[in-house]
């Protein structure tokens, strides 16, 4: 059975972020995307949110520092 677009997100995941975030590498824009367990580990000390640049020919994914 296949899995729906309301499914397979999250609410909050795979959104566009505001302007003030964009990629370290391209200055693209970002989205937010799941934590992996050592991402999680890691917030515990260090705030952090994972993140994906849209930008086609970029593919940067990783953390970035969580305001609070």
């Amino acid at each position: 059975m296949p899995v729906t677009k309301v499914e397979e997100r999250a609410v909050g995941y795979g959104k566009p972020v505001g302007r003030s975030l964009r990629c370290p590498r391209c200055q693209g824009s970002l989205v937010r995307v799941r934590r992996l367990l050592l991402d999680r580990i890691i917030s515990l000390v260090s705030p952090r949110h994972r993140y994906r640049c849209v930008a086609i020919g970029c593919g940067w994914e990783g953390t970035l520092r969580r305001k609070r």
